[in-house]
């Protein structure tokens, strides 16, 4: 064949091929050059510089079953100016033989990434945007319609605020997905199709959030949602657990590749309840596993570490302090939770909450809080500034920041 230019299908080829298949495509390349060019053009596809192409026909697997329904989702063009649509839909599984992984969950397909062009002030100091526990997934009822338990108007004044602020780094401090399909609340049949279309919505999110700040770090700490996935193969279906993508050495059937986080520059923190995040040597962001009664957690993280701590798990917002001496001088000591990107109205599976006759959630409010973080810091053993970014839900989710004010954008 010779040497190729890389567009077109064979672009593709070696974005999507595995290096065995490259190998055997290509054989006047060796297999170090053929890894080397698809990360160059990975990088150039994740910076926007490149068109991310389309699987090719043979890597196409179609979904064996009937449509069962469709629904259709909106996002806004920030460079266009207009909202596109896009349609998706969920099957009834018809074909005859045993279940397979493959028939109900796979990797989000890829987002093309398009930086946003904007100027932030320069600073001495570092700044970082703190995504609470957005608990995304979706019920999907029999006549045919969504309904998403993350709130999407608090989503979306997230959003808006990463592209103003320009943040240094941007963490995701778990529970980004919620996976009731995995929980151990009573399964509701609503949620029995949702699982691909939720990881696909996900990553479109963090995709979105590279757009918005293209030269962020992003970090995504596992959670105990997370962790779901991985104790309900390890009970019910251990022999697939750690099955590898062949030549690569990557579990499938973990977030990480799920969510296809690599595509998007997100480094993913797995190890709940243990994994933190520093962004200084001062402060620490958790997932967190410690519940207290209402606004009792913060006291109970900041006596139990030397450190400062942000956490989520308790979707409240919650504050505590206390000076902690030592022998040459004195340091606060700070927890804080910034709320919840999460619905709060009772639609995410809790204890108390239900469903009606049609498998619709019953509309309860939580005591929980919608909110984002905003912290300034600098590295290494140095004071930072924290900030609650209160999301003012029943006020159509009026959210000030920076002397702006900001709005859902109308769907």
């Amino acid at each position: 064949m010779g040497k190729p230019k890389w567009v077109g299908i064979h672009l593709a080829n070696l974005i999507w091929l595995d290096l065995d298949e490259l190998e055997r495509l290509y054989p006047d390349y060796t297999r170090d050059t053929l890894k080397g060019k698809r990360d160059f053009w990975k990088k150039k596809i994740l910076k926007g510089e490149a068109q991310m192409p389309e699987r090719p026909p043979e890597q196409q697997q179609p979904h064996e079953g009937k449509l069962k329904s469709t629904w259709e989702v909106a996002a806004f063009n920030r460079e266009t100016n207009e909202w596109e649509t896009k349609v998706l839909s969920s099957y009834d599984h018809t074909g005859e033989g045993e279940l397979t992984e493959e028939m109900f969950i796979s990797q989000a397909a890829p987002v093309v990434i398009r930086p946003t062009k904007t100027s932030r002030k320069k600073s001495k100091d570092l700044t970082a945007v703190i995504l609470p526990d957005i608990q995304a997934g979706f019920r999907q009822y029999e006549d045919g319609t969504s309904e998403p338990i993350h709130d999407d108007k608090a989503i979306d004044v997230s959003l808006q605020i990463i592209k103003d602020l320009q943040p240094d780094e941007v963490v995701l401090n778990g529970d980004n997905l919620d996976l009731p399909q995995f929980g151990r609340f009573s399964q509701e049949l609503t949620f029995a199709q949702s699982l691909n279309p939720t990881l696909d919505y996900v990553h479109k999110l963090m995709a979105q959030i590279r757009a918005n700040a293209p030269n962020a770090r992003i970090t995504y700490l596992e959670g105990n949602h997370e962790l779901r996935l991985r104790k309900y193969l390890q009970q019910y279906a251990e022999r697939v657990l750690n099955v590898r993508r062949a030549g690569v050495g990557e579990r499938l059937l973990s977030i990480p590749f799920l969510l296809n986080t690599e595509a998007v520059g997100v480094d993913y923190v797995s190890g709940y309840p243990a994994n933190r995040y520093h962004l200084n040597d001062r402060l620490a962001i958790v997932h967190g596993n410690i519940v207290r009664p209402a606004g009792q957690s913060a006291a109970a993280y900041a006596k139990a570490s030397e450190n400062s701590t942000i956490f989520g798990h308790v979707h409240r917002h919650e504050y505590a302090k206390r000076t902690a001496q030592n022998y040459r001088t004195a340091r606060y000591i700070i927890a804080q939770s910034f709320g919840c990107l999460a619905r709060i109205d009772g639609a995410v599976p809790s204890y108390g909450n239900g469903i009606d006759e049609e498998g619709r959630p019953v509309t309860q409010y939580e005591n929980w809080q919608h909110g984002i973080g905003v912290v300034e810091y600098r590295p290494g053993d140095n004071a930072f500034d924290t900030h609650q970014v209160h999301i003012q839900t029943f006020d159509d989710y009026q959210t000030k920041f920076n002397g702006k004010l900001y709005v859902p954008n109308e769907e």
